[in-house]
């Protein structure tokens, strides 16, 4: 079972998807579990659902879909269309067990079998491996310049705060003052400093 904010999703024992709630912007809400004929064919193992994309693990497909605008979540690749209001295959994945799905806002996830045809799926993918931050060459200055970033901030806020009005105090104005707004600004120095 999936639920997000306007739709939920479940799997019956026939592995079938049954929706509920809004499945897209326009239209009424289906206020009862009803069959989702765009996954009739496909014996549904997962199905997760993110802010307007969805995401289903089948019998060796995985199938996504959501309308536009969407940032590449449903994994079609580069070069393919961005968005389907209708499922569709996820070619590159075909032929592979996924064994779980996941699917939120711009982001999707699919864990898939490396013995069951995952194994071609995982020889093509790139794979992020960053640095060390202790492997960076001039990290000192790039440490050094977020720290600076940072107390130009203060200072910037600092800066903000004390614009006050043009106008000039008058004497008395002067005398009747307590000096609470001195001892604030004396406080935020010390505090950035």
């Amino acid at each position: 079972a999936s639920l997000w904010q306007r739709c939920c999703w479940g799997i019956d024992a026939y592995e079938r998807a049954h929706f509920w709630g809004l499945t897209k912007s326009s239209g009424e809400a289906t206020m009862y579990p009803k069959i989702f004929e765009g996954l009739n064919g496909w014996r549904v193992r997962e199905i997760s659902c993110g802010v307007s994309s969805t995401i289903c693990a089948s019998e060796y497909s995985l199938i996504t879909w959501g309308p536009s605008p969407t940032f590449g979540e449903l994994g079609y690749g580069e070069g393919d269309v961005k968005s389907s209001t209708v499922t569709k295959k996820v070619d590159d994945v075909e032929d592979t067990n996924v064994l779980k799905v996941g699917m939120g806002f711009q982001h999707s996830l699919a864990i898939i079998d490396p013995g069951e045809g995952g194994r071609k799926v995982y020889e093509k993918l790139q794979i992020f491996d960053p640095p060390e931050l202790k492997d960076i060459t001039g990290r000192e200055k790039i440490i050094a310049a977020a720290l600076d970033g940072r107390s130009s901030l203060g200072k910037m806020k600092k800066k903000k705060k004390t614009k006050g009005s043009k106008r000039k105090r008058s004497a008395e104005e002067d005398e009747e003052s307590d000096g609470t707004d001195d001892d604030d600004e004396e406080e935020e120095e010390r505090k950035d400093g």
